[in-house]
């Protein structure tokens, strides 16, 4: 719209009769528009030249566009030098089954706590959260057996999730 204004008729027509005229047209006997104003230039290429060549934080961007790692910040959250995050371990349960669950097999579920990560995205929510997984002990499993679930177990930014890992072990309860 600031370009029309520019212009001497199209800002007496927008100054009398507002944008909507001015981008409709006017009625005519039949009620159609007639005129109006469209946008002829390329908004794309006028957003480019703001945001990628007149931007003060053209430079965090490399020659194809590409986001470098870090920023103008220092130390600072998203900074260049901004500290690795830490490698969360793998999430590691016991799982109880008895004998019997052993040799006919059986399906378990296991409950355990993970770390999440906000809906930033990047913090660690201060709550551990609750996961939950089905288990299906196979006949002929063995104690110590360790079942590997990839991407179940704590979350962290910048990387995969971690694993969570059921170990079965022997349920000392008597049947």
């Amino acid at each position: 719209m600031i370009s029309l204004l520019i212009l001497a008729k199209l800002k007496i027509i927008y100054d009398q009769h507002g944008e909507e005229t001015l981008r409709l047209g006017v009625k005519d006997q039949t009620g159609s528009f007639k005129g109006g104003y469209v946008y002829q230039q390329d908004c794309y290429d006028i957003f480019d030249k703001f945001f990628l060549t007149n931007n003060a934080f053209h430079q965090v961007c490399d020659s194809t566009g590409e986001k470098l790692s870090g920023s103008m910040f220092g130390s600072a959250y998203g900074g260049s030098h901004e500290p690795a995050p830490q490698d969360s371990k793998d999430v590691e349960v016991d799982l109880p089954c008895t004998i019997m669950e052993f040799y006919h097999g059986s399906v378990k579920y296991v409950t355990y706590k993970r770390q999440t990560l906000a809906l930033d995205g990047h913090t660690l929510r201060g709550d551990s959260d609750s996961g939950f997984e089905t288990v299906v002990v196979k006949p002929g499993m063995q104690v110590g057996t360790k079942l590997r679930f990839k991407g179940k177990g704590n979350e962290q930014y910048k990387k995969h999730a971690t694993d969570l890992i059921v170990t079965l072990v022997e349920d000392k309860v008597t049947e």
